[in-house]
């Protein structure tokens, strides 16, 4: 079942135009501050809080400075429709045993990171007993994926339905820098 609906949402995907483009960035100080507030973080809220968390809530932040980007496009090419979203409703791509499945965290611009990750523990355990909801898939507004534990130089993500945006995490790497 899973696994028809993630063909059938692929296929919708790839009736809008997508560019793709990549960057690097030096996340000493993310990895850095990470690692530090593991233990805090842990004896006060029960988890420790991940780079997804904090590139979920970074999202969000650059979604409030620039709110454009937190759009949808419609896959009508004789009527086609353009959607601006308030809320930042960010959807992360999870691979569960059953398939690819993208449930969405809601109204991210009022969470706190922590807040972030235990939604985000919630929505993953979910997605791997095949017991996500109706509700933790529909309405997203911009998705994150991250895929650093397979890792690449040179993602190509697919924005998922319809939605304008998908930032790819890959994987974290020592590079010298001249």
């Amino acid at each position: 079942m899973v696994g028809k609906g993630m063909v059938k949402s692929m296929q919708e995907a790839l009736k809008v135009p997508i560019m793709a483009l990549g960057e690097e960035i030096d996340m000493t100080t993310m990895l850095a501050m990470t690692k530090a507030l593991k233990e805090q973080s842990t004896k006060k809220y029960g988890t420790k809080v991940t780079v997804t968390s904090y590139m979920i809530k970074a999202m969000s932040l650059a979604l409030a400075e620039y709110p454009i980007i937190n759009t949808k496009f419609g896959a009508n090419a004789e009527n086609p429709e353009y959607t601006m979203y308030g809320s930042h409703n960010i959807s992360v791509a999870i691979d569960t045993p059953h398939g690819l499945v993208v449930p969405n965290i809601k109204d991210c611009a009022n969470l706190s990171v922590v807040d972030i990750q235990l939604e985000l523990m919630r929505l993953a355990a979910a997605a791997q007993a095949n017991k996500l909801a109706i509700g933790d898939i529909k309405g997203g507004t911009i998705c994150i994926s991250n895929i650093g534990v397979i890792g690449t130089k040179d993602p190509r993500p697919i924005p998922f339905d319809g939605q304008a945006v998908i930032g790819e995490i890959g994987r974290a790497s020592c590079r010298e820098r001249v």
